[in-house]
């Protein structure tokens, strides 16, 4: 099978499981007698847009850059942060500063995002995965990435949504050269040294008052929209090997 047979194969692949899922998650939700409804949706999408991710970086690597996916492999496992000595030493209550020194290993924060990605063992790409994204979730999301920069130098991230609530027209889905972006946004991200890649996958803003798992809201996935994700990821892979 030649590479854009195979491309078109995963393109094909992930919009299918996009529509298995999405399209089926409400009755899924309704019939479950043993769980909340609004807690099976949240776990349901977030673990199809993590599933959709996987196949989407590896896609890259493979057909992308013609590379082999044994190189490839994802993890979820947290970094930790340890306390800085900074601020211990300037700790005003000196009997508290000499506790946490000497007990300084058990004083750490246990860091990570959704998608770890290792080529020979090597992280070089984090990968957050969201139904939609706002403003304030956008700053979170950003901190964790420069903590995780923090702890293991890593500085290529993608933000990888389904639908945009950051304003602006990251819901347009121009090429990323072309994205203005949206004030707040913009904002954010000029208070941290780190950028993420913002990839949306579905058109239109995101409206609370129509979740996309009700039939009457549902949005396709679009071949072309798969196809500009594939190459935004190739690109986040090449910066980092």
């Amino acid at each position: 099978m030649n590479r854009d047979k195979i491309k078109n194969k995963i393109i094909k692949d992930v919009i299918d499981l996009y529509e298995e899922v999405m399209f089926g998650i409400e009755k899924k939700a309704q019939n479950s007698k043993n769980r909340a409804y609004g807690g099976i949706l949240r776990e349901t999408k977030g673990s199809l847009l993590e599933d959709i991710a996987k196949m989407l970086v590896t896609g890259a690597w493979e057909v992308i850059m013609n590379n082999s996916v044994d190189h490839i492999k994802f993890g979820s496992s947290k970094f930790k942060i340890p306390i800085k000595e900074d601020y211990v030493n300037n700790l005003v209550n000196k009997k508290i500063s000499t506790y946490i020194k000497k007990n300084i290993n058990d004083f750490y924060y246990k860091i990570g995002i959704d998608l770890h990605t290792y080529i020979d063992n090597e992280l070089v790409l984090g990968v957050e995965c969201k139904n939609y994204t706002e403003n304030a979730m956008m700053k979170r999301i950003l901190f964790d990435m420069k903590l995780v920069n923090q702890a293991t130098g890593l500085d290529n991230f993608a933000l990888l949504q389904l639908e945009s609530q950051l304003g602006g027209d990251y819901h347009e889905l121009k090429p990323l050269k072309k994205t203005i972006g949206s004030s707040s946004t913009r904002t954010l991200l000029s208070h941290f040294d780190i950028e993420p890649k913002i990839i949306t996958l579905l058109e239109g803003k995101r409206k609370v008052s129509e979740p996309i798992h009700k039939k009457k809201y549902q949005k396709k996935l679009k071949p072309k929209i798969v196809e500009r994700a594939l190459y935004y990821f190739a690109d986040l892979l090449k910066n980092a090997v």
